[in-house]
């Protein structure tokens, strides 16, 4: 028997290099580009708490569960950043290794910056906003590429790759795009690279991914249905996800109109939240434009080389890949019920066009057009990565400045309720206007500074939050035996109350009828 040291050893020498690259790629750029977050607490206003991790099955995310149960059991069910934030690295670490060995990437420099592009990608930022659960869905994506792995490697693999597709949609259904796109992907290398294997067969190669697509969105479906009937909920309306899947007629032209503005969103405003500069509008700019010329290159040698049912599969491979990528407005047809965080596949935007570039040279001949595509293609993903990695400090930033402008707006507030005659530790504390709602304080700064690198899932001021139970108690050490607070409808008809001025001016907290009130707008 060997010792474990040694069997390391030796598995570890069976890992390609390329993969090995990847794997420290991804670690260097997410440091770059995270460590700001792995190492503050720098809550939203859902990671608020310290404990928990999210909805589960009336998000049709049950798998979620039986992980946070696991956790939960473990005692493990913390919101750690620098835990979950090296855990979550690990597995896109792993996801981009996979990912490498799947397409067969021999570019190390191409290798690095696929997997740098595959973490500092706005949607990781977003993710790392709710830090509670970065560690589930970056796991979603592992096992999401895992299944293309086992369907490429293993002759009978598609059966693990529909669980874990499943499993993966059972966390967070929104990278089902990054995963179906991945599968095209498989297919157009495949198409391109095989001139051995019969055209028939690499036909019958697409309708089998398709069918393990299908099949996956069924089980999942099938298992959604079970665990509501078991558990006595609903799917909640939560971003149109009651309604994923049931598409009305009048919607199709909205999807189409969505799909094909893809380009126009990327390239010319920050719709998406993808691309707030102009060099992101130009590195996205570059990729399409160099997606379409490869993708005419290799129609062009296919047809030189006697391959036109070859050709003609690729333009529809290619077709269908763009439409994959936009998946999310499939799933989710409302344009604002998507935000960044569900965009993942579009990280394939600028990623795909280098990896057909290396396929290309791997396996065509004068390919002196497609070295050039591919030097200026990692130029561009240089600089959107390194653009990606400003994006998230910047975010970072102003989560840090947002709580520490939180804490600072309650402290005095605290210190004025305690202040009031008649105040105990047993006495009710009412806030007045904070959930939801304008606070009316104009001396109060507001983060514009970050206006420019606004996104989904961050608050631009913490002080409005919901969570203010939280807020209070975790952040500020204030944890009254009773508190609520209402907008300023609820306190509607109460004379005292409604004659009370808006905090900061003086009579704002006052004690009525025994309970401390705290008047923040009307």
């Amino acid at each position: 028997m060997e010792r474990l040291n040694q069997l390391i050893k030796k598995q570890y020498a069976k890992v390609p290099k390329e993969c090995k690259i990847a794997v420290v790629s991804v670690i260097v750029f997410g440091l770059l580009a995270h460590n700001y977050m792995f190492t503050n607490k720098l809550p939203n206003y859902d990671d608020m708490g310290i404990t928990g991790f999210g909805a589960t099955f009336r998000l049709g995310r049950w798998f979620l569960w039986v992980l946070g149960a696991a956790v939960y059991h473990l005692d493990f069910s913390y919101s750690l950043p620098w835990i979950n934030g090296i855990v979550s690295l690990v597995f896109i670490a792993v996801s981009a290794a996979l990912l490498v060995y799947i397409f067969n990437l021999k570019n190390k420099l191409s290798i690095i910056l696929i997997s740098g592009m595959l973490v500092v990608f706005p949607s990781w930022t977003a993710t790392f906003f709710f830090m509670f659960t970065a560690l589930y869905y970056s796991l979603a994506v592992f096992l999401g590429v895992l299944g293309v792995f086992f369907t490429v490697t293993y002759r009978k693999g598609y059966i693990l790759a529909v669980l874990c597709t499943v499993l993966s949609l059972g966390i967070y259904q929104a990278y089902f795009p990054f995963i179906a796109s991945l599968y095209v992907m498989v297919l157009i290398q495949n198409l391109v690279q095989n001139e051995t294997i019969r055209v028939r067969e690499k036909i019958k190669n697409s309708f089998k991914y398709l069918f393990l697509l299908v099949g996956s969105i069924i089980l999942y479906g099938i298992i959604t249905e079970l665990t509501l009937l078991i558990t006595g909920q609903q799917l909640a309306s939560y971003r149109g996800l009651d309604n994923v899947g049931t598409i009305s007629i009048e919607k199709i032209g909205l999807i189409i109109k969505e799909i094909f503005t893809c380009f126009a969103s990327l390239c010319l405003g920050n719709d998406y939240e993808l691309s707030y500069n102009v060099l992101l509008k130009a590195g996205y700019t570059i990729a399409f434009l160099f997606w379409l010329i490869e993708s005419i290159i290799c129609v062009c040698i296919l047809l030189n080389q006697k391959r036109k049912i070859e050709s003609i599969w690729f333009v529809i491979l290619s077709l269908a890949l763009f439409i994959s990528i936009n998946g999310i407005c499939i799933m989710c047809p409302e344009p604002d019920a998507v935000y960044s965080l569900m965009r993942y596949a579009y990280v394939l935007i600028p990623v795909y066009p280098l990896i057909l570039a290396d396929i290309c040279i791997e396996n065509f001949s004068g390919k002196m057009n497609v070295i050039l595509c591919e030097n200026i293609l990692t130029c561009v993903i240089f600089i959107m990565s390194l653009t990606y990695c400003h994006f998230a400090n910047a975010q970072y930033l102003s989560m840090d400045l947002g709580l520490k402008q939180t804490i600072g707006f309650y402290t005095p507030i605290i210190t004025q309720i305690k202040s009031l005659d008649g105040y105990t530790d047993e006495t009710e504390v009412i806030f007045i206007g904070v959930n939801e709602t304008e606070i009316d304080d104009k001396t109060m700064y507001h983060n514009d500074v970050m206006r420019k690198f606004d996104i989904s899932g961050r608050d631009s001021i913490l002080s409005q939050t919901g969570s203010l139970n939280y807020l209070l108690s975790i952040y500020c050490g204030f944890n009254p035996s009773k508190l609520e607070y209402y907008m300023g409808e609820g306190t509607r008809g109460i004379d005292e109350i409604e004659d009370m001025p808006v905090y900061p001016e003086n009579g704002s907290i006052q004690m009525i009828n025994g309970k401390a009130i705290v008047k923040l707008a009307e």
